[in-house]
């Protein structure tokens, strides 16, 4: 497996938390799910891929979307997640998803298959984004659409910026790497249009989304801390800290999202990148 790092990640620490608090990560992707469902824009009886589907929000609704006669394969490199996507769709009685452990930068893929190939903030992980995406595109049938949503810079992001910046003091941590797998690797607009390109897609389209953000849950200030220190960035910048140092970036966590706090929920500034492409 090319991802090896990622899935490491994904099964041991990553996967489990997602998968224990799917709430908290599904209120605060929202907006963006729902900008990417529109423009996957599936139809009753497609066959569509879900790439790093994670625990399964968007493939249950891509699965709904294409009724009893299409198809949806979620695709994930952790164990962890395919196996809460799969009891997911067992639960909700849908017979049309079908869940596969793999690496879809390198995995073999059901070759000019698929209508669409969706993925729901699962693509910024990939080592190597020109390949992954050109063995995604052998996957679509002619004409077939890729339709994926991921972050763009950490400016433009106060998960980013406000809750990396609030602890830098502290922890000394560089700003998050762009074109390095991670949340930002894609950040820059113009590489994801010269990876598809590169990759074999013509039609290439790169669309702002800004919406605003809810961290834990929506269940106020101690939640939304715990869900920031979640993140890979936060996580990693803690890691390096003793235990008094540590206090103290939670102590400046704390005080910059209270700064954020709307009705009691900590709301954050979010901007993402909506992209489509054809194979």
């Amino acid at each position: 497996m090319a991802n090896e790092d990622q899935a490491r990640f994904w099964n041991e620490d990553g996967g489990p938390r997602w998968v224990s608090h799917e709430q908290w990560f599904d209120t605060m992707l929202e907006p963006f799910e729902a900008a990417l469902d529109a423009a996957a824009d599936v139809q009753p009886g497609d066959h569509v891929l879900d790439v790093g589907c994670g625990f399964g929000t968007t493939t249950l609704a891509l699965a709904r979307a294409v009724g009893p006669e299409g198809r949806v394969m979620a695709v994930d490199l952790s164990d962890v997640m395919v196996d809460r996507v799969r009891a997911r769709a067992t639960a909700s009685g849908l017979a049309n998803v079908i869940t596969r452990v793999a690496d879809a930068q390198t995995d073999p893929l059901p070759a000019s298959h698929f209508a669409v190939a969706v993925s729901r903030f699962g693509v910024m992980f990939f080592d190597d984004f020109t390949t992954a995406f050109a063995n995604i595109r052998t996957s679509l049938r002619p004409g077939g659409r890729l339709v994926f949503i991921c972050w763009q810079p950490v400016a433009a992001n106060e998960l980013g910026s406000l809750v990396l910046q609030a602890m830098q003091p502290i922890t000394g941590a560089p700003p998050p790497p762009v074109r390095r797998p991670g949340p930002y690797a894609l950040a820059d607009d113009e590489l994801v249009r010269t990876v598809l390109r590169d990759a074999g897609y013509v039609s290439v389209d790169v669309q702002s989304v800004k919406a605003p953000v809810v961290m834990g849950g929506g269940e106020g200030l101690g939640a939304a801390v715990t869900h920031c220190t979640w993140m890979s960035e936060v996580r990693r910048a803690l890691a390096q800290l003793d235990d008094q140092r540590r206090v103290q970036a939670l102590d400046a966590l704390r005080t910059a999202l209270a700064t954020r706090l709307v009705d009691g929920r900590v709301v954050l500034a979010g901007a993402a990148w909506l992209v489509t492409a054809q194979a």
